[in-house]
């Protein structure tokens, strides 16, 4: 009898967690992965990878930095070239930052991480509007 109450216990616990009405439990990935062009190279070495990837999630942006670039300026502006967010990082491997969009208009916006040495790497994206 324990047993079949552990079973019953354990079957719910697993029921409850894989739920997809249980949307608060769950986690999702990102939308996709920012494509960007140019050239930032590492101030001690250089890779055939790229030292830094974009990720648009449903609410925000995720930058992760590869390897250690130093001082980087990152700055998003939307396509009539009004600046959405801006700011400079000590980007270290490994460290990432994360740029809130929920309260951003739907249009087109680009991103751009740009150096000291005016190496920069830029891409696009799209966030969808709550009207669209």
């Amino acid at each position: 009898m324990k047993n079949l109450k552990l079973v019953v216990l354990i079957l719910f616990v697993a029921a409850l967690f894989s739920n997809p009405a249980n949307s608060s439990m769950m986690v999702r990935g990102p939308l996709k992965q920012i494509l960007l062009q140019g050239q930032l190279d590492s101030p001690k070495a250089r890779s055939l990878f790229p030292p830094v990837e974009v990720f648009q999630y449903e609410y925000h942006l995720q930058v992760k930095f590869l390897s250690s670039l130093g001082a980087l300026n990152i700055v998003v502006v939307d396509d009539l070239g009004l600046t959405a967010f801006q700011t400079s990082v000590n980007a270290t491997a490994g460290s990432s930052l994360t740029i809130d969009t929920d309260e951003w208009e739907g249009g087109n916006y680009s991103i751009k991480i740009c150096n000291g040495s005016n190496q920069c790497v830029e891409g696009s994206f799209i966030i969808v509007g709550d009207d669209e």
